[in-house]
């Protein structure tokens, strides 16, 4: 069954529904349990470990990075009421020419060699930080559900849940978080900054890095396509989610007067 809109046969309530997703996906996402989100975490994982390869990070480096990102969860305690006491999880990958983190909405949260290698310590601890309030919001599974009229009949019954959501995995690699959701992540990672007496400054400081480097790749990739006249056709461009957030420069701004 074709469960897309055409505008000219929608009606007014459909319009009306479409606009409610979001407020529905908000109201829904907190009341499901978490272990329901593991095989969407475990297939969004799946995916990208096919672009994506092991980290080649010291172990000491690892071990020193998890140990600070253990105290940054502790430091909310709400964090283990909802994911259980070591179910936030952070996990080492490279990705060639694409410095990010990342979080799944089974608590994992995905941090590649690229970024660790372009930021100061203090300056990955704020990324985790922005990442632990997407997790804290639950962004990730409101995308989903708000992206699957499915998805979110199926959480309202609280039915199967898990096999609702673990086809979500694929809506959340094509889709990126909105404005408003990434507003909150930033404040949630200010917030938890100054709980450890750190700036929030260096989460503004992170995005101005990110900013800078996507221009300089995008300048590249520009200059490359130009004396490639004949394209493979393969789509060489970041997954959105990963290599964008919307309004850069206007969270920057926001977080330096937080």
């Amino acid at each position: 069954m074709d469960l897309r809109f055409n505008a000219g046969l929608c009606s007014d309530d459909c319009g009306t529904f479409l606009l409610g997703l979001p407020l529905a996906a908000e109201w829904v996402a907190p009341i499901i349990p978490v272990n329901t989100l593991k095989p969407a975490g475990d297939q969004a994982l799946s995916l990208l470990d096919k672009m994506m390869s092991q980290s080649t990070l010291p172990e000491a480096r690892k071990e020193a990075l998890t140990q600070a990102f253990q105290t940054l969860v502790k430091a909310d305690p709400t964090l283990a009421e909802v994911y259980g006491k070591d179910g936030i999880i952070l996990l080492f990958r490279s990705w060639k020419d694409t410095p990010n983190a990342f979080a799944l909405p089974n608590g994992n949260i995905i941090v590649v060699d690229e970024l660790i290698n372009l930021f100061t310590d203090d300056e990955i601890l704020a990324v985790l930080a922005h990442e632990l309030g997407h997790l804290k919001k639950r962004h990730s599974i409101r995308l989903i559900l708000q992206s699957s009229i499915v998805g979110i009949a199926a959480a309202y019954w609280l039915g199967d849940v898990s096999t609702a959501l673990a086809g979500g995995a694929t809506i959340l690699l094509q889709s990126k978080f909105s404005r408003g959701m990434e507003t909150e992540a930033d404040d949630y990672g200010a917030k938890m900054m100054h709980r450890l007496e750190k700036s929030p400054v260096l989460l503004a400081n992170a995005l101005q890095k990110l900013e800078d480097y996507y221009a300089v790749k995008e300048k590249e990739e520009k200059k490359e396509k130009k004396k490639k006249e004949n394209a493979s056709g393969e789509d060489s461009s970041v997954i959105d989610w990963i290599s964008s957030h919307p309004g850069t420069r206007e969270r920057i701004t926001r977080i330096k007067n937080l």
